[in-house]
């Protein structure tokens, strides 16, 4: 599966007004604040998976609640290239007051992100603006579907590398710095080409009509330390009675901070990536290649929270913090991108995140190497959608972005992007900040919950008898039900 053939076609097909709802904690570490390391309880994971279409996987491993690692395809399971957080976020204590006089006090609100970037295709374009930039629709489906006569400049060719890739050159848990360090490469060899059904292919007679060799080589670094006096925020939040009784967001402030311990772990990928063998159209004046990425943030916001209040009224007071989370680039936020105008970056680097703290890091050097002559490589964001999706058995919510880093075309191609995140794991409160935790009890009433369930099972029904007589296939459509459950299933993204 590829993220922008399946995932971002049931983001469209859905049409949601969904953005991304979660930010990460912003941790304050005190000037007398104890570090231990921890790297020692670093563990991998390598072999097959099924998870994100399948394939093989590297995976660094802290715990039960932090993962970090690389995807791809192999011989059996053609896939793309993924580079993967998937771990818990802590967001930070809550303490709800219900309308009922009850209260809960000091609650962790948790919750789990996938933060993926994929690296889908090159396309070979003719830059004649000479900006660095093409304008296309990314999640059209194909990369000649959106050839729409708007000005848009002449496509002439794509690789697909949704492919078999070859692991090797493996060097496994050097410790370097404080951090444990891997490095391999994955190797995709003899690709063809998909050319433009508007353009005349018989035309390009340079080449062998293939692409030799893309490889990147990753240097993948890790560490953990244990944190003692970090400082995270507390949250007040108020509850009202919806129209069934049931508990309904309110108004939230934020009280004083509280002081955490728990464990730290950064991770960093730096890959370069290497094409051999692209063979330059003839007839394209501005020849420049673009690697096209797409990158996905989705979150799940897990029973323990849910608990709380119904998923609509978590959403209300996470959005209340006033750090929802977005994509920021040049010192600014994106969002709303249309699909056919692309945005050029001005500096290297992406930041997924929220107003105080961030998701992911995704940048590159500005600087590669064609044909053995030093260039400047461009990149643009095309489109940025929100998305929501069913997912095994849970709902995610979030957005998807379509990324391309542009070089001038040749035969030889280097270049080196990475991408760093964090996760803060096992957490607890410390010193005088007191107690709070386990499970809450419901403040539903027993007649608002039978009348609720009543008003959804019915909501539901509606949805799926109006859906099937106009030949749909109802809201299971959107499930991915291909996939079975994977050893992932249990860790979670934060940064």
């Amino acid at each position: 599966m590829a993220i922008n053939r399946r995932i971002v076609m049931t983001g469209v097909v859905m049409a949601v007004s969904f953005m991304m709802l979660f930010a990460t904690l912003a941790v304050t570490t005190g000037a007398s604040a104890a570090s231990t390391d921890q790297s020692s309880q670093i563990t991998t994971e390598v072999g097959p998976t099924s998870d994100l279409g399948g394939g093989d996987h590297f995976l660094v491993k802290f715990g039960s609640d932090a993962a970090f690692g690389i995807l791809w395809g192999n011989e059996t399971n053609h896939n793309n290239i993924y580079f993967v957080s998937y771990v818990s976020r802590y967001l930070g204590y809550i303490n709800v007051d219900y309308p009922n006089g009850s209260l809960i006090t000091k609650q962790p609100l948790k919750i789990y992100t996938l933060y993926a970037v994929q690296l889908d295709r090159l396309i070979e374009y003719n830059d004649s603006d000479g900006n660095g930039a093409l304008n296309y629709s990314p999640f059209a489906g194909t990369v000649f579907s959106d050839l729409l006569g708007l000005g848009h400049e002449q496509i002439y060719k794509g690789v697909n590398l949704d492919t078999a890739w070859t692991a090797s050159n493996w060097q496994n848990g050097t410790e370097v710095n404080g951090n444990l360090t891997w490095s391999f490469t994955v190797t995709a060899t003899n690709l063809s080409y998909s050319y433009n059904p508007r353009y005349d292919a018989s035309k390009d007679m340079s080449g062998d009509n293939m692409l030799n060799s893309i490889s990147l080589t990753f240097h993948i670094m890790a560490s953990t330390k244990h944190e003692d006096n970090m400082a995270i925020p507390q949250w007040n939040v108020t509850m009202t009675r919806g129209l069934f009784g049931q508990p309904k967001f309110s108004d939230l402030d934020r009280s004083n901070d509280l002081n955490v311990s728990g464990n730290v772990t950064d991770y960093h990928v730096k890959w370069s990536k290497d094409i051999e063998g692209w063979d330059v159209d003839p007839q394209d004046a501005n020849p420049t290649i673009m690697a096209e990425y797409h990158v996905l943030v989705v979150n799940y916001v897990p029973p323990r929270v849910t608990g709380l209040m119904a998923l609509a009224e978590c959403q209300k007071m996470i959005a209340a913090t006033g750090d929802n989370g977005t994509m920021t680039a040049d010192n600014g936020a994106l969002d709303g991108l249309s699909n056919i105008a692309a945005f050029s970056l001005h500096t290297p680097r992406l930041t997924f995140g929220g107003l105080t703290s961030r998701i992911g890091l995704f940048e590159w050097v500005q600087n590669c190497t064609v044909d053995g002559r030093n260039e400047n490589a461009t990149g643009q964001v095309t489109a940025l959608m929100p998305f929501n999706v069913h997912y095994r058995g849970n709902e995610f919510y979030g957005f998807i972005a379509s990324v391309g880093i542009s070089y001038p075309a040749g035969s030889s191609i280097v270049q080196d992007p990475d991408i760093s995140s964090q996760a803060l794991t096992d957490v607890a409160l410390t010193g005088n900040s007191g107690g709070g935790g386990g499970n809450p009890v419901s403040p539903f009433s027993g007649v608002a919950v039978g009348l609720l369930l009543v008003v959804v099972v019915g909501v539901v029904l509606a949805v799926l008898i109006t859906s099937r007589r106009k030949g749909g296939k109802g809201p299971d459509f959107y499930e991915k039900k291909t996939e079975p459950k994977s050893e992932w299933s249990d860790y979670y993204e934060k940064k």
